[in-house]
C-alpha cells in the first residue's frame, strides 16, 4: 500500500506554520498484533496517535482543498505514530488499528483520542489539532507534492500527530483509544 505522512510544525515564533511530507516507505507499516522490535530503530522510540486517511480517488495538488480530501475519503483508521532520530521525518513505523470506518456521519475534527503509555494516560488530543482538521492537513501535505506529484486512489494519507511524543521504552506498551474508530496498541521489545 502505498501514501504520504504529513508532519505540521510550528513556526519558532509561533506564527504560522510549515508541512512536509514523507513516503510511507517498505517496512513503515508494522502490524498492530506483532511486537516491535527497539534493535529495527535508529536511536530511542517515541510514540504519539494520529488518523489515517484512506482515499477512494486520485487528488493531486496544487489547489487541493480539505473538501476535495474529504469527498475522496473512503475510511479512517486511528493509528499509532513510532518515531525514532533517524527515521525519514522521525517516522519510523505506523501501526494501523483494527477498523476502517466510514467518515460518513463523522466530523473528524472532533474525534477524540487517549494515548496511554506504559499504563499510564499521557494525553488526550481531538482531530483538530492537526490545523483545525485532518482533511486541512492532508490537503496541505498534497499540495506540497506539487503537480505531478499527487497521492492515488487507495493510498494511505497519515494526517499528522494529534498528541506530542512520549518516550516507549524497551519493554512497553503504548495504546491509543480513539471514539469511533477502536484502538489500536503497540509493544517495543
Amino acid at each position: 500500500m502505498t501514501g504520504i505522512a504529513v508532519t505540521v510544525l510550528a513556526e519558532p515564533d509561533g506564527a504560522g506554520h510549515r508541512v512536509g511530507v514523507t513516503a510511507l516507505a517498505n517496512g513503515m507499516l508494522h502490524p498492530a498484533d506483532l511486537p516491535l522490535s527497539a534493535d529495527d530503530l535508529d536511536g530511542p522510540a517515541e510514540v504519539s496517535a494520529g488518523l489515517v486517511l484512506v482515499l477512494a480517488a486520485d487528488l493531486e495538488g496544487p489547489g487541493v482543498t480539505s473538501a476535495d480530501v474529504l469527498a475522496v475519503t473512503s475510511g479512517v483508521i486511528g493509528a499509532l505514530q513510532v518515531s525514532a532520530p533517524g527515521a525519514p521525518g522521525g517516522l519510523a513505523r505506523l501501526i494501523l488499528g483494527p477498523a476502517l470506518v466510514s467518515p460518513d456521519g463523522l466530523d473528524l475534527g472532533l474525534v477524540g483520542v487517549l494515548l496511554e503509555s506504559g499504563g499510564v494516560q499521557v494525553a488526550t488530543a481531538a482531530g483538530a489539532a492537526t490545523l483545525s482538521h485532518p482533511a486541512v492537513a492532508a490537503a496541505e501535505g498534497i499540495n506540497a507534492l506539487g503537480p505531478r506529484h499527487g497521492v492515488d486512489a487507495g493510498s494511505l494519507v497519515y494526517t499528522g500527530r494529534l498528541t506530542p511524543l512520549f518516550p516507549l521504552a524497551r519493554g512497553s506498551h503504548a495504546r491509543a483509544a480513539f471514539g469511533h474508530l477502536g484502538s489500536v496498541g503497540v509493544r517495543l521489545v
